[in-house]
């Protein structure tokens, strides 16, 4: 996985991501992302991207509310 790409296009999301990496092992990087947002509550069809769009968005959205 290229963590550089993923923290410049995914800041919010890049930490939990990782995290998720320590606890599950999983070194696919489209197997770690499918994981990480299904724990999530997402349900992942023919790709990922949008999810985790999604995902950094709400991140964006709570950080704007605290």
């Amino acid at each position: 996985m290229n963590w550089k790409k993923l923290k410049e296009r995914f800041p919010n999301s890049e930490p939990q991501i990782r995290e998720h990496l320590s606890k599950t092992g999983i070194e696919d990087s489209r197997t770690l992302i499918n994981n990480f947002l299904e724990s999530k509550g997402y349900t992942i069809g023919y790709g990922f991207i949008k999810a985790l769009t999604d995902y950094e968005q709400r991140l964006n959205q709570l950080a704007r509310t605290k």
